[in-house]
């Protein structure tokens, strides 16, 4: 129990600090970002206030969605949705009987950071209305990005910017494969309502690196001077980072590294997994509420001309570092002796790697992947600290349905609080281990999986991750289904160990 007392005194403590640091970050936020706007989208503009009229047949039952169309430079705006992954157009769905028109200037605001003045109905299916929206100020795009086929709008003062949406951008429709949109039926007719609309003029900057922080300012510098030197690079060695990025990006994917939850347990056993899982957690809801509070974009926001893991939203402290730290320090108690200087040369060497591809890709501040990993080697210096003083009866501490319990409502109060995908996922990942937690009390108590039973679990774990990319795309045009889809096979991929674990020995038992 003192264990337990311990470790979520540990989890508070956190929690307290990141109140504090996010407190004595908005000072700080205040100052930084005097070329961007800092106002509600009400304060916005006075005409946004005034009420629309029009001649517009009232919409049908079914319509609850109103999207903005804008040309700017010949190119349509298009926003990357994160949760989908697909393309769309600005705009959203109609709240509590609000004018529609009021939602595509909200919705425009909030998801590409632009106020609109929306001007005529386009057109209409039979569940969203398009508008034509004209930009009221001048529309400010970076002259060279990543993607070869359009340019990109610095957004990172965008409501959403990190929440709902990646990036927004401006594309030529042809170079838009309807497979890319998100309602792929309805591109062609997007395509004939774009060409009717007028054309607006776009000023073109290199970069935003002046707007950022001044602690970040000098890294900024660093990351451009190294992003022109590896665009002088011979061809090889661009395609050799490249094709490092696109693999760095898909192992360190959280669904992937939860899908290895059966080889940890085979290799130190579900107790010491456990113990694993909760340190990641507590690592990560703290990181989390810290990035709200700072609020430092990537530097992919300042300058965007390479972005290989598709990073964006808020990078100060820098999570992928933070959990690496605090797992590799961790699993340092379970390495034998002998091996001991081996792992550390290793875990050195990936150490750099990550770095090294964050920043190269303009994913992560060196500044924020070094705070992130002093966080992390904090927590796992208190989890190793303690797993060298437990007694052998509390080695079962954190597959205790309590502790999980308790987790469990600090990530469900978090998610009420910030109402993101990315605390949803950290909630669904708590209430997986709370069933873990739960199962284990059913399972016989040999701790490590046999051979049979980690076979088993990554057989039915591929199974599982192969009918869940088979519905994701089902589910792409839906933002809530996308979003259910993603949060539940969290809990699922980390129940089928368990249940594997349970059949097994009881069978074996019989």
């Amino acid at each position: 129990m003192t264990q337990l007392l311990s470790h979520i005194a540990f989890t508070l403590l956190l929690a307290l600090l990141t109140i504090h640091q996010s407190f004595a970050a908005s000072d700080v936020s205040s100052n930084v970002t005097s070329k961007v706007p800092n106002t509600s989208f009400n304060e916005l503009s006075d005409s946004l206030r005034q009420p629309f009229v029009h001649n517009d047949p009232p919409l049908a039952p079914t319509i609850r969605g109103a999207l903005c169309l804008v040309r700017a430079d010949d190119r349509i705006l298009l926003v990357d949705e994160i949760v989908t992954g697909k393309l769309s157009l600005p705009g959203g769905t109609i709240d509590n009987n609000e004018d529609p028109r009021l939602t595509a200037q909200r919705e425009t605001w909030e998801e590409a950071g632009l106020v609109v003045v929306v001007g005529q109905e386009l057109g209409r299916t039979n569940r969203a209305v398009f508008y034509e929206c004209q930009v009221e100020s001048d529309i400010i795009a970076y002259s060279e990005t990543n993607y070869g086929r359009g340019v990109e709008l610095p957004i990172y003062f965008a409501p959403h910017f990190g929440v709902e949406v990646r990036s927004a951008n401006l594309l030529s429709p042809k170079s838009v494969s309807p497979t890319e949109y998100r309602y792929p039926s309805q591109w062609p007719m997007v395509e004939s309502m774009f060409a009717a609309i007028p054309n607006q003029p776009i000023s073109y900057i290199d970069n935003l690196i002046s707007s950022a922080p001044k602690v970040h300012q000098l890294e900024l510098s660093w990351l451009s001077s190294t992003q022109e030197a590896l665009v002088a690079a011979p061809k090889q060695l661009q395609e050799l980072v490249v094709l490092g990025g696109n693999v760095l990006y898909i192992v360190l994917q959280p669904l992937l590294l939860i899908s290895f939850l059966p080889l940890f347990m085979w290799l130190w056993g579900r107790y010491f997994t456990a113990q694993l899982m909760f340190a990641v957690t507590a690592t990560s809801l703290f990181i989390l509420v810290a990035k709200q509070g700072f609020s430092f974009p990537v530097p992919h926001a300042y300058l965007p001309t390479l972005n290989y893991n598709e990073r964006s939203g808020f990078s100060f402290p820098d999570l992928i570092m933070a959990n690496w730290i605090c797992i590799s320090s961790i699993v340092v108690s379970q390495i034998q002796p002998r091996h001991l200087s081996k792992f550390a040369i290793a875990a050195f060497l990936v150490t750099i790697i990550i770095a090294f591809y964050q920043f190269i890709s303009g994913g992560a501040f060196l500044s924020d992947m070094f705070a992130g990993a002093i966080i992390g080697a904090l927590v796992g210096w208190h989890f190793i600290r303690h797993h060298f003083s437990l007694a052998v009866s509390e080695d079962y501490t954190f597959t205790r349905v309590r502790v999980w319990l308790v987790l469990t409502m600090i990530a469900a109060i978090c998610a009420y609080i910030w109402q993101y995908p990315s605390f949803l996922s950290w909630l669904a990942l708590c209430i997986g281990m709370l069933l873990f937690a739960v199962a284990n009390g059913y399972c016989p108590p040999r701790s490590k999986m046999c051979l049979k039973e980690l076979l088993c679990s990554l057989i039915l774990i591929l199974l599982l991750l192969v009918g869940y990319f088979h519905l994701e795309t089902m589910f792409a045009h839906s933002g809530i289904g996308s979003l259910l889809l993603q949060t539940l096979v969290i809990p699922v991929t980390i129940m089928i160990p368990a249940i594997v674990m349970i059949v097994f020995r009881k069978r074996d038992c019989h």
